[in-house]
C-alpha cells in the first residue's frame, strides 16, 4: 500500500468550512485511499475525514499537523489534498520548503544552538555504524569542531557502552565533548534502514547532538526538553512518516519550546 504524508504548520485555526472542503475532496476518492490527521502539536487525531472529528483536533495557528494518505492512489490523493494543506498553512513536505520560520523560531527558543539546513544529510549508500557516525561528524562546521577524529572516537566510545537507539526506526548519538565549541544538533536520514545493534532493530533517521565540556544550564534546559519529547511515541511517528527535510526539521525545533512540555 502506498503511503504518502504532508506536513504542514497552520497559519490559523481549523475552522468547520475547512474540515468540509476536506472531506468533500477525499469523498471524491474514498474507496481507493484513507485518511489520518495528527496535531502533532497537540497529540491530537482523526481517523479519516469527518469534520467533526477533524473539528476535535482543535488546531490553531502555529501548530504542526501531519496528513497521512494511504491507499492505491495516495499519489493522485496527495495532488488534489496539497492545495487544501496550502489553504491551511504552509506546506513542509517539499523540496522547496520553507526552512526560515523554523529558523527564526530556533533562535528566539535557543540562541546558542546550532541547527540548520546544512546540518542535514542522506547517509551514503553501504555505510555501516562508524561510517555514519563519521558522516554526521562531517556535517558539523569546521569553525565549531576542534578535532573531528577525537569526536568521532568519543561518539564510538559512547555506542560500544550501550546503543543510543531510542525507539525503532530512531537513534540519538550524543556527546559531552572538550572537541567542540557550541552544542550543534546534525540529522541523517537513511533510505535504507541502518543496523544500529539495537534491540529495537535497524533505523531509518540518526539524530546527533553535541554540547561543549562543560555545559552550561542555558545549552542543557532547551536539549533536556528535546530528549524528553523524542521519547513522546506521537514525535517518534511524525519524524519517522515524513522524510522531507523542512519537515523534521520544524517538528524537532517545535520540541525545544516549553510550552511543548
Amino acid at each position: 500500500m502506498l503511503q504518502r504524508e504532508l506536513t504542514f504548520r497552520c497559519r490559523r485555526a481549523l475552522t468547520l468550512p475547512d474540515a468540509r472542503h476536506l472531506y468533500r475532496l477525499a469523498g471524491r476518492l474514498q474507496a481507493r485511499i484513507h485518511l489520518q490527521l495528527y496535531n502533532v502539536t497537540r497529540r491530537r487525531q482523526s481517523d479519516g475525514c469527518e469534520p467533526l472529528s477533524l473539528m476535535a483536533l482543535g488546531s490553531r495557528s502555529g501548530d504542526l499537523c501531519q496528513l497521512i494518505i494511504r491507499g492505491k492512489d495516495a499519489e493522485l490523493a496527495t495532488i488534489v489534498l496539497t492545495s487544501w494543506v496550502n489553504e491551511l498553512g504552509a506546506c513542509l513536505s517539499g523540496r522547496h520548503a520553507d526552512f526560515a520560520p523554523a529558523q527564526l523560531q530556533l533562535q528566539q527558543l535557543a540562541p546558542e544552538l546550532d541547527f540548520h539546513v546544512g546540518l542535514m544529510g542522506t547517509l551514503q549508500a553501504g555505510s555501516d555504524q562508524s561510517a555514519a557516525l563519521q558522516q554526521l561528524v562531517a556535517l558539523l562546521p569546521d569553525a565549531q569542531v576542534r578535532d573531528r577524529a577525537r569526536l568521532c572516537q568519543q561518539l564510538q566510545a559512547r555506542e560500544a557502552i550501550a546503543s543510543t537507539a531510542l525507539c525503532p526506526g530512531i537513534a540519538l548519538p550524543h556527546s559531552l565533548s572538550p572537541e567542540v565549541t557550541r552544542p550543534m544538533l546534525a540529522l541523517l536520514d537513511c533510505p535504507s534502514p541502518l543496523d544500529w545493534h539495537s534491540p529495537f532493530g535497524a533505523v531509518q533517521l540518526l539524530l546527533l547532538m553535541v554540547l561543549p565540556a562543560p555545559a552550561t544550564a542555558s545549552h542543557l534546559q532547551p536539549l533536556q526538553r528535546l530528549v524528553r519529547q523524542l521519547m513522546d511515541p506521537w514525535l517518534q511517528q511524525a519524524l519517522l512518516n515524513d522524510h522531507h527535510g523542512a519537515a523534521r526539521h520544524a517538528l524537532l525545533i517545535q520540541t525545544l519550546a516549553p510550552q511543548a512540555d
